[in-house]
């Protein structure tokens, strides 16, 4: 009787070690690397659609809709318009990339990750129509 559970004991023993070493050969996956800067803009982009005033049948989004400026999402170019819409155009600016801030709940570092252009319609600023701008805060090698 003692050699049965004995033989039995030893039986468990090499299951439970076989199953062990086949869980850490086979058994443990890799976890993707997770990017934490893409998920910040992932979460900015989410922030923004959180915001949305109203769509088209695109998936265009106007999220910001004053007299003084409009910011939009173009989905087909994965892209934030702001418009400034009035003068001072520095001035009306700086309150549109704050609001765009505080809508997306990103840093600058983040937003300047973003695909974003601020623009000024002929009748608002007739000097800088036509003209495409970046976020103040972010630097470009053309500016």
């Amino acid at each position: 009787m003692k050699r049965f559970i004995i033989i039995i004991l030893i039986v468990l023993i090499l299951i439970l070690l076989s199953g062990t070493v086949l869980y850490l050969k086979f058994g443990k996956k890799q976890l993707p690397s997770v990017d934490k800067q893409q998920l910040k803009i992932e979460k900015a982009r989410e922030n923004a659609f959180s915001k949305t005033v109203k769509t088209n049948g695109e998936g265009d989004a106007l999220i910001v809709d004053k007299p003084t400026y409009q910011i939009v999402y173009l989905k087909k170019n994965d892209q934030f318009l702001i418009s400034i819409n009035k003068s001072p155009f520095e001035e009306i600016r700086k309150e549109a990339e704050e609001e765009f801030r505080k809508i997306t709940q990103a840093d600058q570092e983040i937003l300047c990750k973003l695909n974003v252009e601020v623009t000024t319609p002929s009748f608002a600023n007739p000097s800088l129509s036509g003209k495409i701008f970046p976020l103040s805060f972010c630097k470009t090698s053309s500016q």
